[in-house]
């Protein structure tokens, strides 16, 4: 029909309906164990979120590309993630070790501070829940 409706529709009286897919869940970054240290004292918080998201789509992806392409897309990647990183990491290192170390880092440090804001939260509605002066709540 004009409305887009399939005659099987129209007869029963139905509607069809097309459903957007759900998202998909990308595979956590892991911390490269020869680059833990390294990055446990890496300044990275010059890092663009841009960038930081562009990393991480590629090492989702980096499974499934061409050598030649993953090598070269790996290879400028982490070289502008360098440019925002300090000190650098041990000389050698391949690109895609060091940004997952740096992206894994983000992650862990962006908890923590999530974590720490939390606590605080907790505790000031704590505080703002009781009564002055120590005086008890009893219900009436």
């Amino acid at each position: 029909s004009e409305r887009g409706k399939r005659l099987g529709d129209m007869l029963v009286g139905t509607y069809a309906m097309r459903t957007r897919g759900g998202r998909t869940m990308l595979p956590p970054v892991v911390m490269p164990y020869s680059l833990a240290e390294w990055a446990s004292t890496a300044d990275i918080s010059r890092l663009p979120d841009g960038l930081a998201l562009t990393a991480r789509l590629f090492l989702a992806r980096a499974a499934t590309m061409e050598p030649a392409t993953r090598a070269r897309l790996g290879s400028v990647i982490g070289a502008r993630i360098l440019e925002h990183v300090a000190p650098p990491p041990p000389p050698g290192t391949h690109p895609e070790t060091v940004t997952a170390a740096v992206l894994a880092t983000r992650r862990d440090r962006e908890y923590a501070v999530a974590l720490r804001e939390s606590a605080a939260d907790a505790e000031e509605t704590a505080r703002a829940a009781r009564l002055p002066y120590g005086m008890e709540d009893v219900d009436n």
